[in-house]
This record gives C-alpha cells, structure tokens and sequence, in this order.
C-alpha cells in the first residue's frame, strides 16, 4: 500500500512542478491561477500524508490484533463463526 501512496504523491507532486514551471513563465492572471493551482496540490500532497498515516494505523492496529486472536488460540473460532 505504501507503494501506492508514494506513486500518487509522485503524480502530483510532479503535475504540481510542471504547473509552478508555466506559473513562472505566465504574466498576470493566468500565472496567478496556475499558482493558485499549485497551491492547492500542495494541500492535497499534505491530506495524502495524513491519509497514508491513518491507513498505516489502522493495518498496525488491526495486525496487532490478529496477533493476539492468533497468540490465544482463538483464530478457528474467530474464523469459524458465520
């Protein structure tokens, strides 16, 4: 999953560059735009980081407890009950 995570923030961050890169080279409103564009992929960049941190949680959380089910025996009754 981390993968994932890194090639969409890859993605982003380089749509971000090519958009600072014509922002730079653009006069008045259209550069201020692009800028503005810019920005907010910037802020999307930070909701991903905090996305992947929430996803990182929940699966550690979730392997612990499957550790523990797993440690008690319990596994067959917790994969056994329909």
């Amino acid at each position: 999953m981390k993968e994932h995570f890194q090639l969409l923030k890859d993605s982003i961050s380089l749509t971000k560059k090519s958009l600072e890169t014509v922002a730079n080279d653009s006069a008045s409103e259209k550069g201020l735009l692009l800028t503005s564009c810019a920005d907010t992929l910037q802020a999307n960049l930070t909701f991903i980081d905090a996305l992947e941190v929430e996803a990182q949680t929940y699966l550690a959380e979730r392997n612990a407890l499957l550790t523990f089910i797993n440690n008690k025996g319990l596994l067959n009754e917790f994969y056994g009950k329909k």
